[in-house]
């Protein structure tokens, strides 16, 4: 007897070898998700489960992009203190840093 199930995302039916894998499926729609609160583990096919994780890749880069171009803009700094400039003079760097303190 080969049992049959079938994909609680697409609804297929397929023999357990072909449909062993589980994902988090929204409760009302049965779509993938990755948010616990209204979710349900639900048996899916190799297909949608391929579907399922590829999204989540293009998700993740989308969001690692958008990080790493925030934190790759430059910092506007404060220009240096009038006297400052091509100096290597210790005391100037004290003068200006003990100026800044007050």
């Amino acid at each position: 007897l080969n049992r049959r199930h079938h994909c609680r995302c697409c609804g297929d039916v397929y023999c357990n070898k072909c449909c062993n894998v589980r994902l988090l499926l929204d409760a009302k729609t049965a779509m993938p998700t990755a948010y616990l609160a209204g979710s349900v583990e639900g048996r899916v096919c190799y297909t949608c489960y391929e579907k399922a994780l590829s999204t989540q890749r293009q998700v993740w880069s989308m969001q690692q992009r958008a990080l790493s171009r925030t934190h790759s803009q430059s910092v506007a700094t404060s220009p240096m203190p009038p006297g400052m400039e091509g100096s290597d003079n210790e005391d100037n760097v004290d003068a200006a840093a003990a100026a800044a303190a007050a």
